[in-house]
């Protein structure tokens, strides 16, 4: 009987350590999906907000400046992003944001993830975007 309920026990212990592993598996699993997710939000927004301020900026006329912080999140790709012609496009790992705008823009995106202050002026007809990378 001894035997019996050793086994028992061993594999009664087996059994909840594979149950407990496959909750913490679908559990990080989720949470990855959360945080990829999250970050494609925000950079959709800061994305719609370069081109609101692109948009508005050329309605007030040349010589006009305005700036606005904007954050690019973990993953973001600086390589197959660009600010040219009537587009603004950040990518994001696999995924890319995009906006166009009303009036031609150029700029280069930043090179690096994190806090960014844009500044959005127009000169000659065109709105210029330059970043300058935020000191936390």
């Amino acid at each position: 009987m001894k035997g019996q309920s050793s086994v028992e026990m061993v594999l009664l212990i087996g059994i909840t350590l594979f149950l407990f592993s496959i909750i913490i598996y679908t559990g990080l699993t989720y949470l990855n999906h959360l945080k990829t997710t999250l970050s494609l939000k925000i950079l959709r927004h800061d994305v719609n907000v370069l081109c609101y301020y692109v948009d508005r900026v050329n309605t007030y006329g040349d010589g006009t400046t305005t700036q606005t912080m904007i954050y690019l999140p973990e993953g973001y790709n600086p390589t197959n992003s660009y600010i040219k012609n009537n587009r603004i496009s950040f990518s994001l790992s696999d995924s890319v944001v995009d906006c166009m705008t009303s009036v031609p823009v150029v700029g280069n995106p930043p090179d690096t993830s994190g806090k960014h202050m844009a500044y959005i002026t127009k000169k000659d007809g065109k709105v210029s975007i330059t970043f300058d990378r935020e000191i936390e």
